[in-house]
C-alpha cells in the first residue's frame, strides 16, 4: 500500500514539474512575441535618421521619401546627408484609402565640417505626396509636384485646391521656413549623435542650433 502510494505521489510530482515547465515555456514565448512585435512597429515609424522625432507612419514615411528619392535629384558622396524639411498644409483621405499628405517640401544636403552642418544643395517640391500602408509602417506610392516658371501657379491651383491660399502663405513665408528647418536640424543632430551646434549656408554666417 505504501508503495503504491509513493508511486502516486512520484506521478502527481512529475505531471506538476510538467505542467510548470509548460507553463513557462508558453509564458516565454508570448514575451518573445510582444517584444518582436514593439520592436516591429517602433522600426516602421521611426525615421529619426532623417531628422523626424514623431511617431506618425504617414509623416515618416514623407521625409523617408525625400531623403532617399528625392535626394537622388543630385549628385552626392558618402558624406553629404540629406536632410528634409517638411511644412505641411494639409492631409485628406482619398478615395482609394491612401492618405494625400499636401505640403512645402525641402530636401537640403550637409556636410560636417567641424562643428557645423555646412548645405552644400537642396531644393524645393511642394506638391502633394500619396501614402499607402504597407505593413504597420507608410510609403508614397507617388508623389504630384507643383510645376516651375510660368506652370507654378496654375498646377499649384490644380493640385492644392481650397488650400491653395493656405499653400502661399507657407511658401512666400520665410521666417517660418527657416525656423521649421532649423528645428528639423536640431532634431536629426540630436537623434543621430551628430558634434554639431549650427548649419551655415554657402555666403552667410552659421546659425546656431537649438540643442
Amino acid at each position: 500500500m505504501k508503495k503504491k502510494l509513493a508511486i502516486l505521489v512520484s506521478l502527481l510530482m512529475a505531471m506538476t514539474c510538467l505542467a510548470l515547465t509548460a507553463c513557462g515555456s508558453q509564458e516565454e514565448a508570448a514575451e518573445e512575441t510582444t517584444e518582436a512585435a514593439t520592436e516591429t512597429t517602433a522600426a516602421a515609424v521611426d525615421a529619426s535618421q532623417y531628422g523626424y522625432l514623431g511617431d506618425d507612419p504617414v509623416e515618416a514615411a514623407v521625409y523617408e521619401y525625400l531623403a532617399t528619392e528625392t535626394a537622388k535629384d543630385y549628385e552626392l558622396d558618402s558624406e553629404t546627408i540629406s536632410i528634409p524639411n517638411v511644412i505641411i498644409i494639409n492631409t485628406k483621405e482619398s478615395a482609394n484609402g491612401e492618405t494625400d499628405v499636401y505640403g512645402d517640401f525641402w530636401i537640403m544636403n550637409y556636410k560636417v565640417e567641424g562643428d557645423t552642418l555646412k548645405c552644400v544643395s537642396g531644393g524645393n517640391y511642394p506638391g502633394v505626396m500619396h501614402v499607402a500602408a504597407d505593413g504597420d509602417a507608410c510609403k508614397v506610392t507617388s508623389f504630384d509636384q507643383v510645376g516651375d516658371g510660368s506652370d507654378f501657379e496654375p498646377t499649384a491651383r490644380e493640385i492644392f485646391g481650397d488650400d491653395y491660399d493656405a499653400f502661399m502663405k507657407e511658401y512666400s513665408d520665410d521666417k517660418a521656413n527657416e525656423k521649421s528647418r532649423a528645428k528639423i536640424l536640431a532634431d536629426y543632430v540630436k537623434a543621430n549623435g551628430l558634434e554639431v551646434t549650427k548649419y551655415q549656408d554657402e555666403g552667410w554666417d552659421p546659425i546656431d542650433l537649438a540643442l
